[in-house]
């Protein structure tokens, strides 16, 4: 390791309980917002795929009166 690594990881702690931690938290972010992204893409793709409900297709332009 290089002189000026030792001194960043001596200056900045770098193997701190605290960062474990931190990169811990940081994951489960990232695969919450990955899952939570999937859903909205497969609600989207789903809903432009599957067709209106049957009532409402049968209905035309025409409104009861």
């Amino acid at each position: 390791m290089s002189t000026m690594m030792k001194a960043m990881r001596f200056v900045g702690d770098l193997d701190d309980d605290f960062y474990k931690d931190e990169r811990q938290r940081d994951v489960w972010n990232e695969a919450s917002a990955v899952g939570l992204q999937s859903v909205f893409w497969a609600v989207f793709v789903s809903s432009a795929i599957l067709p209106g409900s049957p009532a409402e297709q049968g209905r035309g332009s025409r409104s009861r009166c």
